[in-house]
This record gives structure tokens, C-alpha cells and sequence, in this order.
């Protein structure tokens, strides 16, 4: 989230603006806060050049749809807006995108979804899908572990990672403890409440930050049956949802 400069957070609950500030004070120039719409819209109307727009869906004085339609009457350049529910739905969801939201967040706040919504913005991309983005997407059962030349097994079983991505060769996993690049892994995948039995390798190492996790990217080397396939049509859909 480089390059950011003025930031507004538009929530009611001063608890909840002193925190995202804090959290994001270190990576922009200025921070200004906002407890309803109606005071949100004063500062769009009066302050130029702000990078960013976080906003609560519903506010004593209105929702984000208001701040949006009147975000839409200004001319010149607008800020992006993010919306931020802690009841989140797809209605919701689809009305703020086509009131000109780049993204719909569910509480508590992905950090990482927020850089990526961003990202997706400067790019001008013709269409911004949302959805409600559900974190973690399934976890990561460590059945055992290879370890050494000899190919020798220790039961590891209790090992348990949230799952944040996935594709069909490999998975960022959220994990707790160290893990060294290039550790072979026989994991069981549970995505659905269905568990696929899937052998990998650490390829990536990621250090924890402000917007993302501590983990570790993994490649997918050898599937038991039919695991490819149950992967395939949950990734095929998850890309419908």
C-alpha cells in the first residue's frame, strides 16, 4: 500500500478510527477521521488529493451508498472508497459496487485484501468484481512431515494452518512456528469441510507485516486420487462467487 498520502476512515466508533489510524499512520502522510457521512462528505468536498476512502457500511446519519452518490456529483478527480461491514452481505456487496465502490471488506479487515483492492484500482481495470472475502478460505491439516535424505516420517498431525490462497499448484498458508524453504509437507487440504490429501514443498518464506500474515508458499507436487479434480471444482467455484 505504497503511496498512499491522505487517508479518510469514516466510522461512528472512535475505538474503531483510532485503530485503523494507528495501524495506518506509518504508511501515508495524513490521517483524517470522520464519525458520519455527513461529516465525510464535508471533507471530500474540502480536502483534495486523498488516496483513500475507508468507510463503515451503516452510520447513525446514513450508509456508504450516500457518501458514494455524493463522492459521484463531485467533479475532477475522486477518491477510491472501500466498504467495510461487520454484517456482510451480497446485496450489500453489489449495490456499493454499483455505486462506484472498488472494494466491499468484511470485519475484521484483510490488510492484504485492502492493498490488493487498491492495486486493482490504479490499474483501471474495466470491472471490479466484490464479494464478501472470507478469511481463511479452509485450513491445512499437516498429516506428517519428510524430513532428511532418508525420507524418514514424523507424525505431526496436531500442525494446523489457515489456508489465505489457493490454486491448483499451491497454497499460501498462514502457519505458527518456523518452517524451512524447501521442507517437503503432506497435507491435508480441508476446503468445504471436504479433505484433500496433497504432497508439497515450501517454496517461500513471508515475514509478518502490518498487511499480511506470517507464512508460507507452498507447491503442490503429487495429488492422491482424485484430490486434483475436488480442488479444480472448488476453484472453478469460488471464481463464480
Amino acid at each position: 500500500m505504497n503511496g498512499l498520502t491522505r487517508v479518510l476512515i469514516v466510522d461512528e466508533s472512535k475505538s474503531s478510527r483510532e485503530t485503523l489510524s494507528s495501524v495506518l499512520s506509518a504508511h501515508c502522510e495524513q490521517i483524517i477521521e470522520a464519525a458520519g457521512i455527513a461529516e465525510a462528505q464535508q471533507v471530500v468536498e474540502q480536502t483534495g488529493g486523498l488516496s483513500l476512502v475507508l468507510c463503515e457500511a451503516v452510520l447513525n446519519d446514513g450508509d456508504a451508498g450516500d457518501l458514494l452518490m455524493a463522492i459521484a456529483t463531485l467533479t475532477g478527480t475522486k477518491p477510491p472508497v472501500v466498504v467495510v461491514s461487520g454484517r456482510a452481505s451480497e446485496d450489500e456487496a453489489k449495490r456499493m459496487q454499483e455505486l462506484g465502490a472498488i472494494a466491499y471488506l468484511a470485519k475484521p479487515i484483510s490488510f492484504i485484501d485492502l492493498s490488493r483492492a487498491l492495486k486493482r484500482s490504479r490499474q483501471k481495470l474495466p470491472e471490479v468484481a466484490l464479494r464478501v472475502h472470507r478469511r481463511p478460505l479452509g485450513t491445512a491439516l499437516v498429516l506428517d512431515a519428510a524430513s532428511g535424505g532418508d525420507r524418514r516420517r514424523e507424525v505431526a498431525s496436531h500442525v494446523l494452518w489457515d489456508i489465505h490462497d489457493i490454486s491448483a499448484t499451491g497454497a499460501f498458508l498462514e502457519t505458527r512456528g518456523p518452517v524451512q524453504c524447501g521442507r517437503e509437507l503432506r497435507l491435508g487440504i480441508v476446503l468445504d469441510g471436504q479433505m484433500l490429501r496433497i504432497q508439497a514443498r515450501v517454496i517461500r518464506l513471508q515475514e509478518p507485516a502490518w498487511d499480511h500474515v506470517a507464512g508460507v508458499g507452498v507447491a503442490f507436487l503429487e495429488f492422491a486420487d482424485g484430490a486434483r479434480a475436488e480442488l479444480e471444482k472448488y476453484i472453478a467455484r469460488s471464481a463464480r462467487s
